[in-house]
Order: C-alpha cells, then sequence, then structure tokens
C-alpha cells in the first residue's frame, strides 16, 4: 500500500511543477529580504563574479592616466637616501621640487603621527660628554639644534604654501585613541541627512601632528586633509572604497576625493539624492556630469589593471632632479611599492595590489567620472528574471526531457552571461548576476533529479507545522484543501488579539513556582479553547500574555467578527473562573483585550535553528498598544476602527477616543464593543444614546452641554473611568480653550 502511495504521488502531473514554483517562490523571498546569513553566502559568489569580470575586462593595455603620477619611495630610493623614515627635511625637499615641475596637487598616502626626532645614544652621550668636558655652550647650541623641529618647521611651511593633502584615519573603535585637530567637514549643497544617514558613523580619529595639520583660521592657507581608511569586503578583498565617513553627523571626504577637490578649485559639493540607495554628486554647481555614490558613501573602484598601470616615478629621481613634467600631470601620489615598505592589499586585479595605487584608481575615476555601478534597476532584474523566467521554467521544465532541460538552461546561462558584459562594457553596470544563475541551476538540478526526491504526507506535514497553533479539527480542513498557507510568507488582512491579566506582577508575587504555574495552566486552557473553537491561532504565550490571530493559515472573511466574539466570550469566561479561582486558592483575575484589523505578514518565520508561524507588522503592534490602553480607559476591551467597520452591524459599540498610539504617526478612532444589538438591554441603549450625543456634542467643541451629558452620566455609573476622562477634558477647555486647529486627537506617548 506504502509503495503504491508513493508511486501515485511521484506520478502526479503537477507535483514537479508546484515544487519548482516553490522554489522559484523561495528564491524570490532571498532576494526581497534583508537575511543577513544568506546575504553572506550570496555576496560570497558575487564577489567571484565581479572579479572575475574585471579581470576579463580591465584596461591593463591602455596608456597610464595623464593627470596622474605616482611618486614611488622604491627601493632604490631607499638604497640611496636610506632607510624609511626620511627625515622632514627630505620630504620637504621632496615636495618642493614636485611643486617645482608644475603639479597641482600633491597627496601623501602616509600619516604624519609623530614628531620627527634625531635623538639617539650616540647624540645623549655626545651631550653629556661636551658638558664633563665643559663645553656647556656647544652641548647648548647642539641640544637647541636637535630641540628645534626644524624639519617639522620646513616641511610644515612647504604644505602651508602650497596644495597639499596629508592623510588621516578614522576610528569606529568607541575605545580608539583621538588626538589633534580634525580638518573641516567637507561642505555639501544643499544639505540632506539622507545622503549620510545609513553610513557607518566614525568614532575617533588619528590625524597628522599639530605643525604638519594647521587648521587654524589665522593661517593663511590651511593644510587639507583626506582620510586613507580601506575599505575591506569579508573575504579581505578591496572592491570598494568610502568617499565620504560620518563622523559627529558631518561628512568628511577621502585623500582621493579631497585631492580632486582642490585640483578641480571647488569650494563645496553639490549633492543629488536619488532614493536612500544611491546619490549623486558633482564638483561645480549645474554641472550635469554627476558622480554616483553608494548610500554608505562608497564607490566601486575602477581598476585600469594590474600593478603599474600608473606612472611611477622614483622618489630618488625627483630629489636628484632627473625627472621632467611633461605638460600633463596634475596629481601627485607620494607613497611606497617598495618590497620593503609594501602596503599590499588584496583587489579584483591582483593580490597583492599597492595601496597608492587603489588611490590613484580612485582618482582616474573622480576625474573621468567613470566607475562601475549598480544601476537603480539591479534589484529590479533580478526579481523579474526570477519571476518571469524562473516561473515559467518551473512550468515547461517537467514536460521535457533532461536534454532538453540542460540545453534551455545552458541557452539562459550564456544570455545572462553576455548581458552582463555588455552592460559592463558599454554602462559599466555591475549587475548581480547570481541569484539569476541560481534560479537556473536549482530548477535545473531539480528537474533532472526530481525521481530521486521523497514526499511526504502533506496531512501528517499540516500537523506538524499548525498542530501547535490551531485545533486539530482545523489541520484536518486544512489538509482536504488546495488552498496556499503561506509558509514563505504573505501580506493578508487579519485581525489580531492580544490579552493580558491585569497586575500579573504583584499577582505572581503571592504564589509559589508551581501555583503560579497551575494557575496559568487553569486561565490559559479555557481561553485557548474559546480561541480555537472561534477560529483562532495561538500566536504565542509570553508569560501571561496571550497573542492570537484570525485569517491565516486559513482565510476568513468574517475574522474581525469570530475575533470580537471571541474576545467578549474571554472575559465573560474569565468572571465565571473568579469564584472557581478563589476556591482553589488562586487570586481574582482580571484581564484587558485589545483586537485591530489591518495587513499583516503571515508566515513561517524565524532561524534555520527554530521557527515559528506568526504575524508580523505595523498593525500587529497597533493591536498591542490597544491592549494597553484598555488599563487607561478603565474598559475591558478595545478595538480598532478597522475591526469596528467589520463588526458595526452586528455588534453595538461606544466609541472611547480619538487617538495617536506611541510609535504610530497615524490617529485613529477606538471603540469599546458592548454586546450584539438583539442582546442589548433597553437601559443600555438609553445609556449608549445619551452617551453618543456627549461624545458629539465634545467633538462639536460645545464644552458646557457635553459637561452636563458626561455628569448626567457619571451619575448612573459612577465607576466609568471613560466619562470620567471626559469630564475633565471638558473643565479643562472651558477654562483654556484648545487651539484654533484642535481636531480631538489626543496622543499616548507611553505603550
Amino acid at each position: 500500500m506504502l509503495a503504491k502511495f508513493f508511486a501515485q504521488l511521484f506520478n502526479h502531473k503537477k507535483t514537479p511543477a508546484i515544487l519548482g514554483l516553490l522554489l522559484v517562490g523561495s528564491l524570490l523571498y532571498v532576494d526581497m529580504t534583508d537575511n543577513r546569513a544568506v546575504n553572506i553566502l550570496l555576496n560570497r559568489f558575487e564577489w567571484l563574479v565581479y572579479d572575475y569580470r574585471m579581470q576579463l575586462t580591465h584596461y591593463s593595455v591602455a596608456p597610464a592616466h595623464k593627470k596622474i603620477v605616482i611618486i614611488n619611495i622604491d627601493d632604490k630610493s631607499l638604497q640611496k637616501q636610506g632607510r624609511w623614515p626620511w627625515s622632514r627635511e627630505t620630504l620637504a625637499d621632496l615636495t618642493q621640487k614636485i611643486i617645482d615641475l608644475g603639479v597641482n596637487v600633491v597627496a601623501f598616502d602616509i600619516q604624519f603621527s609623530e614628531k620627527e626626532s634625531i635623538r639617539s645614544p650616540y647624540l645623549n652621550q655626545r651631550i653629556k660628554q661636551l658638558k664633563q668636558e665643559g663645553k656647556d655652550e656647544l652641548a647648548k647650541e647642539l641640544l637647541s639644534i636637535i630641540s628645534s623641529n626644524y624639519g617639522d618647521k620646513k616641511l610644515a611651511q612647504i604644505f602651508s604654501e602650497n596644495d597639499v593633502v596629508l592623510g588621516f584615519t578614522f576610528h569606529s573603535n568607541p575605545n580608539s585613541f583621538t588626538s589633534g585637530t580634525l580638518p573641516e567637514a567637507t561642505h555639501f549643497l544643499p544639505e540632506d541627512t539622507r545622503f549620510y544617514q545609513h553610513m557607518e558613523k566614525m568614532l575617533g580619529y588619528s590625524v597628522p601632528i599639530d605643525i604638519l595639520n594647521q587648521q587654524e583660521q589665522d593661517h593663511e592657507q590651511q593644510t587639507f586633509n583626506g582620510f586613507i581608511n580601506a575599505s575591506t569586503d569579508a573575504d579581505g578583498t578591496i572592491r570598494k572604497s568610502k568617499l565620504f565617513l560620518n563622523y559627529q553627523d558631518k561628512l568628511y571626504a577621502s585623500l582621493s576625493l579631497e585631492s580632486v577637490r582642490l585640483n578641480l578649485l571647488a569650494d563645496q559639493l553639490f549633492v543629488k539624492t536619488y532614493n536612500e540607495e544611491l546619490a549623486y554628486f558633482s564638483f561645480a554647481k549645474g554641472e550635469e556630469n554627476f558622480i554616483p555614490v553608494q548610500r554608505d558613501g562608497s564607490i566601486l573602484i575602477p581598476y585600469r589593471g594590474t600593478y603599474g598601470s600608473f606612472e611611477y616615478i622614483s622618489a630618488i629621481d625627483i630629489l636628484e632632479g632627473k625627472v621632467s613634467n611633461p605638460g600633463t600631470w596634475e596629481i601627485a601620489l607620494i607613497g611606497s611599492a617598495a618590497p620593503s615598505l609594501f602596503d599590499s592589499h588584496s583587489t579584483p586585479v591582483q593580490q597583492h595590489f599597492p595601496g597608492i595605487e587603489i588611490q590613484a584608481n580612485i582618482i582616474a575615476g573622480l576625474l573621468d567620472n567613470h566607475f562601475p555601478v549598480k544601476p537603480e534597476w539591479n534589484y529590479l532584474y533580478n526579481d523579474l528574471f526570477i519571476f518571469l523566467v524562473g516561473g515559467l521554467l518551473a512550468l515547461i521544465f517537467p514536460h521535457l526531457s533532461p536534454s532538453k532541460q540542460l540545453t534551455i538552461s545552458l541557452l539562459f546561462i550564456a544570455s545572462i552571461i553576455s548581458l552582463d558584459f555588455y552592460f559592463w562594457k558599454t554602462h559599466y553596470y555591475a549587475l548581480d548576476s547570481v541569484l539569476p544563475l541560481l534560479t537556473l541551476i536549482v530548477l535545473t538540478l531539480f528537474n533532472v533529479s526530481y525521481g530521486f526526491l521523497k514526499e511526504f504526507n502533506k496531512r501528517r506535514s499540516m500537523q506538524q507545522m499548525f498542530g501547535q497553533y490551531i485545533p486539530p479539527q482545523l489541520v484536518e480542513q486544512m489538509s482536504k484543501t488546495n488552498e496556499s498557507f503561506g509558509f514563505d510568507g504573505e501580506r493578508r488582512v487579519m485581525t489580531v488579539l492580544f490579552a493580558d491579566i491585569r497586575n500579573f506582577t504583584s499577582l505572581s508575587e503571592s504564589l509559589s513556582a508551581n501555583e503560579l504555574k497551575n494557575m496559568l495552566n487553569a486561565y490559559f486552557t479555557p481561553m485557548t479553547e474559546i480561541i480555537f473553537n472561534g477560529h483562532g491561532t495561538i500566536d504565542k504565550y509570553v508569560g501571561d500574555m496571550i497573542m492570537a490571530f484570525w485569517g491565516a493559515p486559513l482565510h476568513d472573511k468574517e475574522h474581525a467578527l469570530n475575533a470580537t466574539t471571541a474576545a467578549l466570550k474571554m472575559l465573560e469566561t474569565t468572571e465565571q473562573l473568579k469564584p472557581e479561582f478563589k476556591k482553589m486558592g488562586f487570586p481574582e483575575v482580571s484581564i484587558g483585550v485589545g483586537l485591530n484589523t489591518g495587513e499583516m505578514n503571515v508566515g513561517n518565520m524565524g532561524s534555520s535553528y527554530r521557527k515559528a508561524y506568526t504575524v508580523l507588522g505595523d498593525h500587529v503592534n497597533l493591536g498591542s498598544r490597544l491592549e494597553g490602553l484598555t488599563k487607561n480607559y478603565g474598559v475591558k476591551l478595545i478595538i480598532s476602527e478597522y475591526t469596528y467597520q467589520q463588526i458595526k452591524d452586528i455588534y453595538a459599540a461606544r466609541m472611547l477616543d480619538k487617538v495617536r498610539v506611541k510609535g504610530r504617526a497615524e490617529a485613529l478612532s477606538i471603540y469599546e464593543p458592548i454586546a450584539t444589538y438583539h442582546s442589548l438591554s433597553d437601559e443600555e441603549t438609553i445609556w449608549q444614546n445619551a452617551y453618543q450625543q456627549a461624545i458629539e456634542r465634545y467633538y462639536l467643541m460645545h464644552w458646557g452641554l457635553a459637561l452636563k451629558n458626561f455628569e448626567s452620566l457619571l451619575e448612573k455609573r459612577p465607576d466609568d473611568k471613560t466619562v470620567q476622562i471626559y469630564i475633565e477634558r471638558c473643565q479643562d477647555y472651558l477654562i483654556e480653550a484648545p487651539e484654533e486647529n484642535w481636531d480631538g486627537i489626543y496622543t499616548h506617548l507611553s505603550k
């Protein structure tokens, strides 16, 4: 019998198509959600594709960029000039000779974090010896020369007279050391906080020594600075670079960006925010040649080729006057590619790549406005491919032979790769191709190997999935229908319920752990039964709180009505439990219930270790807020206006207030359901009509008339806290009228 069952199941025509569509749906869900673990895995594959694309198409045969020159502190320079670090006087001489060649901007990919020190044990011993020999004046003169900081002063003088950019470093560690004067932030027009609200906030910095980092306003010309922080991906490769970093909600430019800004004589940058993911900036007002920047302030580095794609000049050749400017150099970068000082990084084009040439590639991209860009339609491209092509193949693959499936899949893979390289070569677009390729591979492998897959009994799956949330008879009903139950998550209009025991903390303190457990079991059991009988789904128990919802997994057109009926039944049953609890030695229990109806996300959510079938969304949070408001108005049940609209033809309810709850900008009316119209007593009907008249006068701002009505109502029901609230408000407004634009909305600041 079991073999016959599996044979029938495997031979069902629709099974592979349905499972294929589920795979496509899962991939689409992955692409549309922000799952960190999945994103890390996908990024690894995307990086491999990106690196391979860059290696195949970089401009290793292109001529060096004419406006950029790298002054290399190479092995030849170290052999002739001595080991690093060189004296500041030598660096001043090097800088001046570079300026004399006609270069506009000199940028140091070097951080001058310490003062120059020429003290040594020999000099200390010599000064001591001169003093012992009675040559105090000579010893004093030698000590004065050593302490004069002559080299730092000379280098600072060169910096102050020319456009020189010094490197500094930001720190994200809160315990990092911070010293010196931070340079001025980059000036943007217009100011738009969206441009930097997603950027990582730096917590500290290390800048050059004060004498070199001239930031005081009394200097004729300040020293310019740019950060040299590297942006390394999780695999240790540098594919992108931050042009901006956020420190104390101010933006600071990188070394490369600051160098280009100075070269273009731009005092400020002009920003145009495109969306939450992308912004553009330019160096001149009105210029249409905008440079795209991702929301974290980064750009993809446009590597022109492997090491040596820019013109390198040995620093010693500059010092010895052996170099002449070809007339095109505008920006000179000073750094080192020497093996002994190798600032080496892993890049897409080469495993060991000098940091100074990374800066050169960025500067070249800024000068030419030529960067790899993830277009704004990149995610839409992925979603459409998965949805359209993946969905189509999921439907037709089960009807094709494995060879035809493989042929079609290979054709699509070739098309994706060709399209990828076309956009890369023509527009420099870095499309994400992994998910489209993965869609094809997964569908092909699934259909080719379908004969080896095993399918479990649907009824057993339903029982395992929903047995702990809904009654067995509903599971039985679900197993007999073809309806989709939203395992992967979907949006539905549903009703959510929150029920909470009043003063539970003080109640629990009077009970032992075992007594508390027994009391909660005695309370939860009838409450759960009521929810199950009303076709509701238990979401969770949290301490003394019950969360339930109606409208999933099975669709329920009367979810609001069923939820309201269950809520009133829960209140009635709670009253009936009071004498029973007293007999068992338990304290008296009262509850508050909140109901809200609206669009919610429902599905099997969680981690790979544990998942739960639950609801999420703003309307879920609102339901919780309404339960909390029951204490404010002295009622046991509050429903939102959205729920009221669904039940108003069946249940009589009074409007409690127009409110704006914490965490939600939109205001709404809240109601207290009383009873069904056919069960409403004459006395209750009269009181409700009088209450409605008082409320109407209140919102018409007839404070005196409303006050009389509410006082009359209070005489009949002295414990009605809602009426007491309106009496206090009317009295306050008679003393001091509200503002002209008063709309009657009361804002609750607490949960």
